[in-house]
């Protein structure tokens, strides 16, 4: 029993998953494969950050602000200390990538001639087994 628990978890273990198939196929039949692109968007985001700092000027007393799309920077002197602070806004860079790829040509599947009949024969050959089952049992309630 131990050696029949290893065989079948060695089994599922090692079995083939769809994508292992694929490369195979994809390694031994690469004609069935043609070169793609795919284009890629996506966004960096850059978090928002400041900077502080103080030093003393008594020379003159006045506000200044300066503001760009992305950055703003405040002097604010109050007569005795200066107050730089300066702030970065949040930012979004969108950027695009290509990325080459191999994809399966998928062709429409030709079945058999005979698979079509199999269904139809599967019914008839029921009704005709079911037709026996009934005679029979007419024939020896019957008989």
């Amino acid at each position: 029993m131990k050696v029949l628990t290893l065989i079948v978890v060695t089994s599922i273990l090692y079995s083939c998953s769809p994508q292992k198939r694929l490369n195979r196929l994809h390694r031994k039949h690469p004609e069935l494969f043609q070169a793609d692109t795919i284009l890629v968007r996506d966004t960096i985001r850059i978090a928002p950050y400041h900077i502080d700092t103080t030093f003393v000027n008594v020379y003159s007393k006045d506000t200044v602000v300066i503001e760009d799309s992305v950055m703003v920077i405040k002097y604010v002197n109050d007569g005795k200390t200066v107050y730089l602070k300066g702030e970065c806004k949040e930012r979004l860079i969108p950027y695009e990538t290509k990325v080459f790829v191999d994809k399966p040509i998928i062709t429409k599947e030709v079945k058999p001639w005979y698979d079509k009949f199999v269904r139809w024969w599967f019914w008839i050959t029921l009704v005709i087994i079911i037709g026996f089952l009934i005679r029979s049992f007419i024939s020896v309630k019957i008989g």
